[in-house]
């Protein structure tokens, strides 16, 4: 049996009973919502559960399920083969480092050793991992005095005892230098030795007076993967985080060292938009994105979802775009090579609502800037409350931006301060 997802597959062989059927359900099929809040959760916030359920041909009032699961990055790579000998099951698990040989004693076989595929124990689980040069490079036993592999001898114990190669080995301690704001210190970390390699841990306390936002940077990493960032033990899947007011706990996990870690605050100067008239209508040769319809190719952090509002186009507008670190991009064709000025139909009861836009990546209108957008008294719930931005430049005069013939995207990165969309608007600048 197996279940795939993006990043990893789970694959499972069940040692006994040998004829058991699985079926494997999926527990939840739409995004759960925050506890006491109507607001859902983001699908990056949460993680599926599946139930399997383990049915024997025949029933039974009693019994023991055993199965091994493994879990890789790549599907395909995972072969788990199945053997059985007197009073024991078993399987391999072949991996890119070697082969694990599993063994498990059957419920009803009686005591004393019991052995298959060069393995022998008189413990109730063992597994010894096989090097490609035929050498072992860990075991472990459950409730054994003996393991043995061919003619070595890994474990002889007066007692029974729970036992591995590797309980003795201490991780390693270890030391990443950090950057936070304009302050270098020392990042601890343990270092742990793994058949595939060693993985490390660091962490750092990260004290903020007040709520910010921050970019975290990992220079000069050496590892075939990303490193994984956390703070507070959440992911981070971008390169900026929010911290709250307080001290935040950083880790970086990976197999690879780096030169350092940078916490950097993130510093914008906000250029504010030119209020247009409330009549602003869309004219001939412009590109118009309807926010809501058929709404953003990718979204990041708390979703937004389209909600009906007075006033909008087609009834409804792009809503809830109001989280730290969110996101929403949408795509546009341009029929000819031209520079375009960017107008924005929003609604907001907030004074003003700070927002970051790229356009194929590109930052506009200027680097390390928001778009400054004043607020228009309402949300449209109960009357028309939109209002018409044009994004400007540092002198306060139209922003452009040079766009071929094709396809683009704009990310709208959400700064400060709550907003509804409408409308998008990429006019040819005269």
């Amino acid at each position: 049996f197996s279940i795939v997802r993006p990043l990893a597959a789970l694959q499972g062989v069940f040692l006994y009973p040998e004829n058991v059927q699985l079926s494997v359900a999926k527990s939840f099929d739409v995004v759960p919502q925050k506890p006491r809040a109507s607001v859902y959760l983001s699908w990056d916030e949460v993680q599926p559960e599946w139930t399997l359920t383990a049915t024997t041909p025949d029933k039974q009032t009693s019994g023991q399920f055993l199965a091994v699961l493994g879990i890789l990055r790549d599907p395909a790579s995972l072969t788990l083969q199945r053997f059985a000998a007197p009073g024991v099951v078993g399987c391999e698990i072949p991996t890119a480092y070697g082969t694990w040989l599993v063994l498990a004693r059957q419920p009803d076989a009686p005591a004393g050793p019991v052995s298959s595929h060069d393995v022998e124990t008189d413990g109730d689980l063992a597994a010894v991992l096989v090097g490609p040069d035929g050498q072992v490079r860990n075991a472990f036993a459950a409730h054994a005095t003996t393991l043995r592999f061919r003619d070595q001898s890994l474990l002889k114990s007066s007692q029974p005892a729970n036992w591995s190669l590797d309980q003795k080995t201490a991780p390693t301690k270890v030391e990443g230098a950090l950057v936070f704001g304009k302050e270098a210190s020392l990042m601890p970390g343990v270092t742990h030795p793994l058949p595939d390699g060693n993985i490390t841990t660091w962490w750092a306390n990260l004290p903020s007076a007040e709520r910010a936002r921050f970019q975290v940077t990992v220079e000069g990493w050496t590892g075939t993967r990303p490193p994984h960032i956390r703070l507070n033990a959440k992911l981070l899947d971008e390169d900026e985080a929010m911290l709250e007011a307080g001290t935040t706990c950083l880790s970086i996990t990976g197999s690879g060292t780096f030169d350092r870690v940078v916490v950097a605050p993130r510093q914008y100067h906000a250029l504010p938009a030119l209020a247009l008239p409330k009549d602003t209508q869309t004219a001939a040769g412009d590109i118009v994105i309807d926010a809501d319809t058929p709404g953003p190719v990718h979204e990041h952090g708390r979703q937004g979802r389209a909600a009906e509002k007075v006033a909008a186009t087609g009834g409804k507008a792009y809503c809830f775009i109001d989280g730290p670190i969110q996101w929403a991009e949408w795509q546009f064709e341009v029929p000819a090579d031209g520079r375009y000025q960017l107008l924005v139909r929003a609604a907001s009861e907030q004074p003003f609502i700070d927002r970051e836009i790229r356009i194929d990546g590109t930052p506009f209108p200027a680097p390390d800037s928001t778009v400054r957008m004043a607020g228009t008294g309402g949300w449209c719930r109960t009357a028309d409350d939109w209002g018409w931005s044009q994004v400007a430049d540092s002198t306060s005069q139209p922003a452009t931006i040079p766009l071929a013939k094709g396809t683009h995207t704009l990310r709208w990165t959400y700064i400060d301060q709550s907003q509804n969309l409408d409308l998008f608007v990429f006019r040819p600048a005269p």
